[in-house]
């Protein structure tokens, strides 16, 4: 993000007539009651103001078919997401770095060099890795207490300006370049891996992703991946991923559980009584519709194959699961 030079746009007065929208709301990504003073709009606005700049620096990929692969990822994450106040838009940086991060109000980018690297159970991850950060609010927390209530405040009422909306953007700005705490990462690491679980893919590819990255660090010509810029807490983030992948796993394996004490609550899953496929589901040669204890599977309409009535999704061709 060195070369990312902030060129501020108009639209001064929206942002500022925006800030200060205070609440104290339950956030269900963070499972806490939080202090929200950037209301959805305002952060929105700030999002494509930040977008606005990244268009002006790199190269932002449009109309390929690496396009149509994050675009379809990424729209079975979001419709999965915690977080539902605002649209989240998934873009391509063309770029050899192997990177991804997000910034305010639903934009989440791809670097090339990333996207070559990994499959589609991973790319899952990373999407559900960024939106993890998102709809915890991450970053507007953090825009939040750089900035303090009371200039939050005058620019609510109007009095502040483009000095302030300067100061924002810049916190912004850093925040995506320097990464975030070890708690923000593992928090959107275990929010990556529901997402991805609840969007049908994998969840242990949040394991392979990690290791795999961890493998390419050791290549001094790579630039050191944003996901990896809490090392050396990455052993620590493989071992948390584990043990976020058995609580899955167990959530499977009984029926009717609910367990709201867990931050990967999910749908009663029914039991699978068959061998798994790779990718974590069952198959099967023709539609059918299978009844245990806890409930039926979904099967997708198109391609016959059976799934447990969590997903929403097929993992084979997208078909939205009724």
């Amino acid at each position: 993000m060195q070369k990312l030079k902030i060129k501020l746009v108009t639209g001064y007065w929206l942002l500022a007539t925006g800030l200060c929208g205070c609440a104290t709301v339950y956030n269900p990504a963070t499972q806490q009651k939080e202090f929200i003073l950037i209301d959805t709009t305002t952060e929105v606005l700030l999002g494509r103001q930040i977008d606005f700049q990244i268009s002006q620096s790199y190269t932002i990929l449009r109309g390929s078919e690496e396009n149509e692969r994050i675009n379809l990822i990424g729209r079975k994450i979001a419709e999965v997401s915690d977080r539902q106040d605002l649209k989240y838009i998934f873009k391509i940086i063309k770029d050899e770095e192997v990177n991804a991060f997000c910034t305010p109000g639903g934009y989440v980018y791809v670097h090339t060099g990333l996207l070559e690297k990994v499959n589609d159970e991973e790319l899952a991850c990373v999407l559900g890795h960024e939106v993890g950060h998102i709809a915890a609010r991450h970053i507007v927390k953090k825009i939040q207490a750089q900035l303090g209530y009371e200039l939050l405040v005058s620019l609510a009422l109007g009095k502040g300006g483009a000095k302030e909306i300067e100061k924002a953007l810049n916190i912004a700005f850093n925040i995506i370049a320097l990464g975030y705490s070890r708690e923000d990462e593992l928090l959107a690491d275990k929010l990556g891996i529901k997402y991805a679980y609840k969007a049908g893919y994998a969840p242990e590819a949040m394991i392979s992703l990690l290791k795999k990255l961890q493998e390419l660090k050791k290549d001094k010509a790579i630039a050191t991946p944003l996901f990896l810029r809490s090392h050396p807490y990455l052993e620590q983030r493989i071992e948390r991923a584990e043990e976020e992948i058995a609580k899955l796993k167990k959530l499977t394996q009984a029926p009717e559980v609910a367990q709201e004490n867990s931050s990967l609550v999910i749908s009663s899953t029914p039991l699978i009584t068959s061998q798994p496929s790779p990718g974590g589901y069952q198959t099967t040669s023709e539609p059918q519709t299978h009844y245990t204890g806890s409930g039926l599977y979904k099967v997708c309409p198109k391609c016959g194959k059976t799934y447990p009535r969590s997903y929403r999704f097929c993992p084979k061709d997208g078909t939205k699961l009724e």
